[in-house]
């Protein structure tokens, strides 16, 4: 019993939450919000790409920018609802009590395959770019700057994969508010950055999406670096322990890509 108070106890002050006593209703208000948020903010990225260039560019920018707007919704979608099968797989191991040493070897996992399957990402992103806007029928004004938005977005897709399994395994502990303090800092670094490029550098298009890269590394830094000095040893990050296992990442695949896809479902429809 006093173990397992210790646990709570634990889960309680990394999030702030407690998940396992008090109303439900409330505790799932509180959980959830953030989640919420979060979500919104990271499509407003290029939402904020499209503002600055629309603003401070010409129409050739702001069409270049708005056509890549249902693919970037494609790939945080992607992204995040892939990340659900490391979420899933850690909230069992938790509510098994699990060892800290299993609870990370899983964490650990997750993120190097996350890296991994971002870079698998963002070779498609960077070579398929030009075939797929000519599918989509881009203006053909603004196809050029079409194709390299998207090819400098592409590059920071490892970061963005990273950022969503750092949240996950926050989440499946009960912990939303961390992830969603580290976004508002990346979405305010984005706007500025995206005007420091784009006004003071004259760097076009490809000032936002080098923009939106450096926050989604922004992010990456934080949740990381919160994670490295984390008072719980079974979410403690160490590069060191950066590892795949087999059977680990077979079942976040088998629970995360379902996921992604349901998600993605209207992302696919209005490509189309």
């Amino acid at each position: 019993m006093d173990s397992r108070k210790k646990a709570d106890g634990t889960k309680k002050a990394a999030s702030g939450i407690s998940i396992l006593e008090g109303a439900i209703g409330k505790n799932l208000i509180k959980f959830a919000s953030p989640i919420a948020a979060s979500s919104i903010l990271q499509q407003l990225f290029n939402s904020a790409d499209t503002a600055v260039v629309g603003h401070f560019t010409d129409t050739t920018a702001l069409a270049a920018v708005g056509t890549n707007a249902e693919i970037v919704g494609f790939l945080v979608t992607m992204s995040s609802g892939t990340a659900v099968g490391l979420n899933v797989l850690l909230s069992w191991k938790i509510g098994e009590k699990r060892s800290p040493e299993q609870i990370r070897r899983t964490m650990h996992t997750g993120f190097l395959m996350a890296f991994l399957i971002g870079i698998l990402l963002m070779a498609a992103g960077f070579f398929l770019a030009a075939p797929v806007l000519h599918l989509m029928h881009a203006p053909k004004a603004a196809y050029s700057q079409a194709v390299l938005y998207l090819r400098i977005y592409s590059l920071g897709l490892p970061l963005l994969m990273v950022y969503d399994f750092v949240c996950a395994a926050e989440r499946a502990r009960g912990n939303s508010l961390r992830p969603l303090w580290a976004l508002i800092c990346s979405g305010i670094l984005n706007v500025l950055l995206n005007l420091t490029f784009v006004i003071v550098f004259r760097l076009g298009v490809a000032g936002v999406a080098i923009a939106t890269d450096l926050s989604n590394g922004a992010s990456v830094f934080l949740t990381l670096r919160w994670l490295s000095r984390d008072s719980d040893p079974g979410f403690r990050f160490r590069f060191s322990e950066l590892c795949l296992d087999r059977g680990i990442v077979k079942t976040v695949l088998r629970i995360g890509v379902p996921a992604a896809l349901q998600g993605a479902v209207f992302c696919i429809a209005n490509l189309f």
